[in-house]
C-alpha cells in the first residue's frame, strides 16, 4: 500500500472515522506502545486516560490497544472533552532495547500516513511518535518524534502528570543452608545419607551467685573436717561443685519462609500505572525573569476571531502576518510548551531554473539569561542551530534542528523551555549552487506552530535578486504578553556573511561569519575573535543595517 509520508512537524488530515495505528520495528529489540488521551490544556483527565497493555481501552471505548503495537481510534466516539491523543513508545529492556537507538526501523502508520522518526539515536529511552488531534469538526495527525532521555516519566511530566516514586523494597534476610553440603565437583556415594540437621545450641547466662547464709555459733570457727587418710602418693580429689540451676530462655520462633520476589513488570506499567493528574500545575516552577527592562510594545495583530469565548488565552488559529506585523502566542508560563518553527519552500518559479532549490534554516539565538535591554552598545552573540550544529531539546540551547533537506521541502527547528529563551531569529541561507536568486521566487516562508492551536505563517513579500541570506522572523520570548512572532524580512547585500543577532534582540545583516556549505572545516576560532570584536560592529547605528 502506498503511504503519504510525513516529515517531523508536518500534519495531514484523517478522512476515515475508524483510524488504525500500527507501530512497527525490525528485529527483536522493540518498544512498548501506549497512548495518552489529553484535554485542550494537554493534560490527562485521570488514570483511565492512559491506555496500555494493562488498560487496553479508553473510558469512552474509542481507543483500543491490541497486541503487536496496533491501536484503533473511532474518532466519532472520542469524548467531547478529549482534544487529542499521543502515541507513546518506550524502549523495552526485556527485548534488549536499552534506548530507542537499539530499535531498528521504528515507524508509525496512521491510516494511510507513514512517519519514521529521524532523531531518536542520542540516548532517548521514550518518545511521543505521533499526535492525533481534533481541529474543528475534523481530525488530523501530526508527526512529532519528540524523544526523552528521561523516559516515560519525562513524557508524563510534560503533560502535567505526577509520577509516584517507586517504594523501596524491604531487604530480605539471607538464606543459609541447614545440614550438610557436598562440595562442588564431588559426587556423593550411593549409600551415603547426609546427617540430620542439629539444633542450634541455646546460649544462656549463668545465674548471679547467691550470698552464703550466716550460721550463729561460738566466737571461734570450727576447723574444717580433716580429709580422710588414703594411701601414700594419692591426692584426694576436690569436692565436686554443686549443681547450678538455670532458667531456660524463651522458645525461639521457627524461621518463616522467604517471600518470593515479584515478577518484573513491564516498564510501562511500572512507570505510568500510578499516574495522577496535577491540574493546572506547570511541570516545574518558572524561574524569575532575568531581564529588568520592560520592552516597548510591538504593533499588535488582530486576535483570531473564531477563538472560544470561554478561554482566557484562546489559540490564534491559522493566521498570516503582513509586513512588519507581530503577534503574541497565548502562553501562561508553562515551561512544557514546545514551539516548532519551519522553513518551507517548494521551488516556486525558480524551480524550473535550478535542478535543486537548496535552502538552509538557521536559528540564531540568545538565551534568556544573556538578554539585555536595547541600548547603543552592540553585544554580538554566536549561538546558532543549523546543519553543522543540530542542538538539543533536552539540554542547552533547548533548540533542535530535525534535519537538513537538500531539495525543495521543509526544515524544522523545535524550541523547548520557552522560559529559558530570550530571542530566536529564523533565517534562511541560499546555497551557492542556487545562485543569488530571490527567496520569494523559491516559495520560501516560515511557519511557527505552538502545538496548541496557533499556527502563524510569516511569508516573504519583497523581491531580492542579490542576497544569499534572509532574516524572516524574530521570536521574542522576553515579552510579558508571551512569545512574540514578528515579520522582519531583511536581506543581505550579496555577501556570504550571515546575519548577527545581538543580546538585545536586534540584528544586523552581513555582520556574521562566512560559512560555505560543502566546506568540511567549521568556522575557525580566530575568525570568531575577529567577528565578535567591538570594532567589527562599530559602524552599526540606529537606522543603519540594524533591525528591527
Amino acid at each position: 500500500m502506498a503511504h503519504v509520508v510525513l516529515t517531523t512537524g508536518a500534519n495531514a488530515p484523517l478522512g476515515d472515522e475508524v483510524v488504525e495505528i500500527v507501530v512497527s520495528w525490525e528485529g527483536r529489540a522493540g518498544v512498548d506502545v501506549s497512548a495518552l488521551l489529553l484535554t485542550a490544556d494537554h493534560l490527562v483527565r485521570g488514570d483511565a486516560d492512559f491506555v496500555f497493555w494493562n488498560n487496553p481501552t479508553s473510558p469512552d471505548g474509542a481507543v483500543r490497544l491490541a497486541d503487536g503495537g496496533r491501536m484503533s481510534v473511532v474518532t466519532s466516539a472520542v469524548a467531547a472533552d478529549v482534544a487529542s491523543l499521543v502515541v507513546v513508545v518506550a524502549a523495552d529492556g526485556r527485548t534488549g532495547a536499552e534506548t530507542l537507538a537499539d530499535v531498528r526501523g521504528l515507524q508509525a502508520v496512521v491510516g494511510e500516513i507513514l512517519y519514521r522518526p529521524d532523531d531518536l539515536t542520542r540516548g532517548q529511552t521514550a518518545a511521543v511518535l505521533v499526535e492525533v488531534y481534533r481541529r474543528a469538526d475534523a481530525w488530523k495527525v501530526r508527526a512529532v518524534g519528540q524523544g526523552y532521555a528521561s523516559g516515560l516519566a519525562g513524557i508524563a511530566t510534560d503533560f502535567g502528570i505526577e509520577v509516584a516514586e517507586e517504594p523501596e523494597e524491604a531487604p530480605t534476610a539471607p538464606e543459609f543452608a541447614v545440614g550438610f553440603a557436598i562440595p562442588d565437583g564431588v559426587e556423593a556415594p550411593s549409600d551415603f545419607a547426609a546427617p540430620a540437621a542439629q539444633p542450634a545450641p541455646v546460649a544462656f547466662a549463668p545465674p548471679v551467685a547467691q550470698p552464703q547464709q550466716q550460721v550463729p555459733g561460738p566466737e571461734f570457727a570450727a576447723p574444717p573436717a580433716a580429709a580422710p587418710e588414703y594411701a601414700t602418693g594419692f591426692v584426694a580429689p576436690a569436692p565436686a561443685p554443686a549443681f547450678v540451676g538455670f532458667t531456660p530462655p524463651p522458645a525461639i520462633a521457627p524461621p518463616t519462609a522467604p517471600v518470593p520476589a515479584p515478577t518484573p513488570a513491564s516498564p510501562v506499567s511500572r512507570a505510568l500505572s500510578r499516574l495522577r493528574r496535577r491540574p493546572g500545575a506547570p511541570t516545574q516552577p518558572a524561574p524569575e525573569p532575568t531581564t529588568a527592562y520592560v520592552p516597548t510594545p510591538y504593533p499588535a495583530a488582530t486576535p483570531y476571531a473564531g477563538a472560544p469565548s470561554n478561554m482566557t488565552k484562546p489559540p490564534l488559529g491559522a493566521m498570516k502576518l503582513t509586513k512588519d506585523q507581530s503577534v503574541a502566542l497565548p502562553w501562561d508560563g508553562d515551561p512544557g510548551m514546545v514551539i516548532t518553527a519551519a522553513l518551507e519552500w517548494d521551488g516556486g518559479t525558480a524551480y524550473d531554473d535550478f535542478d535543486e532549490a537548496d535552502l538552509d534554516l538557521y536559528a540564531l539565538f540568545v538565551p534568556r539569561i544573556e538578554a539585555v535591554p536595547p541600548s547603543d552598545r552592540r553585544i554580538p552573540t554566536r549561538g546558532a542551530v543549523y546543519y553543522r550544529n543540530f542542538g538539543s531539546t533536552t539540554a542547552e540551547p533547548y533548540i533542535h534542528l530535525d534535519g537538513d533537506a537538500r531539495s525543495p521541502g521543509r526544515e524544522v527547528v523545535r524550541i523547548t523551555r520557552p522560559d529559558l529563551q530570550g530571542h530566536v531569529l529564523i533565517c534562511a541561507y541560499s546555497a551557492l549552487l542556487n545562485g543569488s536568486g530571490s527567496f520569494k521566487s523559491y516559495g520560501a516562508k516560515a511557519v511557527v506552530d505552538d502545538g496548541r492551536g496557533s499556527v502563524v505563517t510569516v511569508p516573504l513579500l519583497d523581491d531580492n535578486d542579490n542576497g544569499y541570506w534572509v532574516a524572516i522572523s524574530l521570536i521574542d520570548f522576553t515579552r510579558p504578553e508571551g512569545p512574540t512572532i514578528r515579520h522582519v524580512e531583511r536581506y543581505s547585500e550579496a555577501g556570504e556573511e550571515r546575519p548577527m543577532l545581538y543580546a538585545d534582540g536586534r540584528f544586523a545583516m552581513g555582520m556574521g561569519p562566512i560559512e560555505f556549505k560543502g566546506d568540511d572545516d567549521p568556522i575557525h576560532e580566530f575568525e570568531w575573535e575577529t567577528i565578535l570584536a567591538p570594532a567589527h560592529h562599530r559602524d552599526i547605528h540606529e537606522g543603519h543595517n540594524l533591525h528591527p
